[in-house]
C-alpha cells in the first residue's frame, strides 16, 4: 500500500502540519480530504 500527499496549486498551503488530501492505494484507491477552509494563496476566501 502506498500514500501520496495532495497539495493543489492556487490555494494556500496548510496552516499546520497536515495535508489538504492524501491518496492511498492498494487493493482499492482512497482519497482522504481534510475539510479545511478553501483559501487562496494570498489568504483570501473564495466566493
Amino acid at each position: 500500500m502506498g500514500s501520496r500527499v495532495v497539495e493543489p496549486e492556487g490555494i494556500a498551503p496548510p496552516a499546520a502540519r497536515y495535508a489538504h488530501a492524501v491518496v492511498t492505494t492498494g487493493a482499492q484507491t482512497w482519497l482522504h480530504t481534510s475539510g479545511i477552509v478553501a483559501t487562496r494563496a494570498d489568504g483570501s476566501i473564495a466566493d
